[in-house]
C-alpha cells in the first residue's frame, strides 16, 4: 500500500517537458518527464506494468517494455552500489539531476557522478520504452496503475 501511495504522491510532481528545456528535479520526477517526452504516454502507463515496472521485480519479463524496466532496475542497483553508494541504498531515487532534450535526443549534463549515472539509467529506460512502444499491451498493466493513470490524465490532462 505504501508503494502505491508513494507513486500517487510522486505523480503530483510529474510535468511534461518541452523541447530544449533544462530540468532539475528528483530522479523519479525527472524519469516520469523523460518517459512522457520520449513516448507521449502518461508515465503511470508504465508503473505496475508487467513484472518489473515499478518498485521491485522478479521473474522473466512479459515483453520488451517489461524488459526495459528490468534493465532499468538493474542499472539502478549498479549505480546504488557504485556512484550513489549510501547506507540505505536509496540515494539513486532522490538524486536531483539536470537533463534536456534537443532535436529528439536526451542529454544529461552538469551533474555530479551520482546524478549523471542516475540520469543515464533513466535515459536508457525512456529511450527503450520509445523504441519498443509498439509492443505496449494495456493488459500487462496492473489495475491500480490503470486507475492512477486515469486520475492523472483526468486532473492534469
Amino acid at each position: 500500500m505504501f508503494q502505491h501511495l508513494l507513486v500517487l504522491f510522486l505523480g503530483c510532481f510529474l510535468f511534461t517537458v518541452s523541447d530544449g528545456l533544462i530540468t532539475e528535479k528528483r530522479s523519479l520526477d525527472s524519469f516520469g518527464e523523460m518517459i512522457q517526452s520520449e513516448t507521449g504516454r502518461n508515465p503511470f502507463d508504465f508503473n505496475g506494468y508487467g513484472k518489473w515496472c515499478g518498485f521491485g521485480g522478479s521473474g522473466d519479463p512479459v515483453d520488451s517494455i517489461d524488459n526495459c524496466c528490468r534493465n532499468h532496475d538493474h542499472c539502478y542497483e549498479r549505480v546504488n552500489r557504485a556512484e550513489c553508494d549510501s547506507l540505505t541504498h536509496t540515494k539513486v531515487y532522490f538524486a536531483s539531476y539536470h537533463w534536456y532534450k534537443h532535436q529528439g535526443l536526451i542529454y544529461c549534463l552538469n551533474n555530479n557522478e551520482c546524478q549523471q549515472a542516475t540520469c543515464m539509467c533513466d535515459k536508457a529506460a525512456a529511450t527503450c520504452f520509445h523504441d519498443h512502444l509498439a509492443d505496449y499491451n494495456v493488459w500487462n498493466q496492473s489495475h491500480l496503475a490503470k486507475i492512477l493513470g486515469g486520475l492523472f490524465k483526468h486532473h492534469h490532462g
